[in-house]
């Protein structure tokens, strides 16, 4: 068997994650104990120990899996996945008797159907075995031993041992998702991004289901996002220490702190914040954060200095009012009375956001999912 699924005290883990957020990531894995890191695209590469990947998977807040490299490679032909993975030494990562299923993600014109290229590495890996000694693994979708990853992006493919199983960025908070929904390891990202930690007071205008509010609480908490999920991947392994993961999460429990700022979110649309509330009550994080029907135009800045985090509305979240009107009065109000905060605003339009009429200091990309989005920071200095 390799390493990994036997005793190690180090191993080359790759955390994959959304565009635009490798840096973050990054800085993350180095703040958490990770080795040897290196950016890649939609990737971070890293060395740790057995203790450092277990803790990684409940505090990582910008990753979506961890994954352990076995296959990298470039093909030509569609059927030639086949024997790129019946060539590779299997016995040496699983049993016979092991069950496994493959998660994969394709995006290349070498497949018509996604779904082609893990029955093509389901079918070696089980002749593979066939031919070695007449049997061959079982397929187990709910409950496998062994979950392997596939990737293929135009013809470079990618195969692994997925340490994570679900995703790390369903926290499992979210019962409401409202219109228009940013993604937990995003937000999270995002926030990141502006610096903000906790010191200052925080606030998005435009709260919607709350996923900024509860990821900035989480952050200003020292609060691990996975710390209450019961099921990774790795603890189906043979290896598998319950006693290191239960001192993981012990030791993560202990550094939670109680934020002393503030964390304010509002929303015009009532059902959005009763989504929101029943979001963040889901997360734990209610105690700490103050929520408000109305428009972002009856909210004042709470403390001298602070930070605004918001997704901001486009025309498939309004219905009253076009985008032009209401980010003017936006770009007006922060102005009024934000003066000295810092505003970091999120946008799906480049162009739109030239009608708030601020000038912006740096504009970043992302991508949210499949779309591209534009996270832009606005000193807001006093309005005369």
């Amino acid at each position: 068997m390799i390493e990994l699924l036997d005793d190690f005290e180090d191993a080359r883990f790759m955390a994959k994650c959304q565009q635009g957020v490798e840096e973050i990531l990054a800085e993350e894995l180095h703040q958490l104990g990770a080795r040897d890191i290196k950016t890649g695209n939609r990737a971070v590469f890293f060395s740790c120990d057995r203790k450092t990947l277990y803790r990684l998977h409940i505090s990582l807040r910008t990753a979506q899996k961890i994954i352990y490299p076995l296959i990298e490679a470039t093909i030509d032909q569609p059927k030639q996945l086949y024997e790129l993975v019946k060539s590779f030494s299997w016995d040496q990562v699983m049993k016979v008797h092991h069950t496994f299923k493959i998660d994969s993600v394709v995006n290349s014109s070498l497949y018509k159907h996604t779904l082609y290229p893990a029955l093509l590495m389901k079918d070696a890996i089980c002749d593979y075995f066939r031919e070695k000694n007449g049997k061959r693994p079982d397929i187990d979708k709910d409950n496998p031993k062994l979950i392997l990853y596939l990737g293929i992006r135009k013809n470079k493919v990618f195969i692994g041992i997925d340490t994570t199983g679900e995703l790390l960025h369903r926290r499992k908070y979210r019962v409401f998702g409202g219109q228009a929904p940013i993604k937990e390891d995003l937000a999270a990202a995002l926030i990141l991004k502006t610096g903000w930690r906790g010191e200052c007071d925080f606030v998005d205008l435009f709260c919607g289901s709350g996923t900024f509010l509860i990821e900035a609480a989480m952050i200003a908490s020292r609060r691990s996002p996975n710390i209450s999920r019961s099921n990774f991947a790795f603890m189906q392994w043979n290896n598998y220490d319950e006693r290191i993961m239960k001192q993981v999460i012990r030791e993560a429990e202990e550094e939670v702190i109680q934020p002393k700022i503030k964390i304010t979110g509002c929303d015009i649309n009532p059902k959005a914040i009763e989504g929101a509330k029943r979001n963040i009550i889901k997360s734990g994080m209610i105690s700490w954060i103050s929520l408000k029907n109305t428009s972002f135009e009856q909210i004042k800045k709470t403390s001298n200095n602070g930070v605004i985090v918001s997704n901001l509305p486009y025309e498939v979240r309004l219905k009253s009012v076009s985008t032009k009107d209401l980010y003017k009065l936006l770009g007006f109000h922060l102005k009024k009375e934000f003066s000295d905060w810092d505003a970091w605003l999120l946008t799906a339009d480049k162009k739109s956001s030239e009608f708030l009429k601020l000038k912006p200091q740096n504009t970043y990309e992302f991508f949210n999912g499949k779309i591209k989005v534009y996270f832009s920071h606005y000193p807001i200095m006093s309005f005369n």
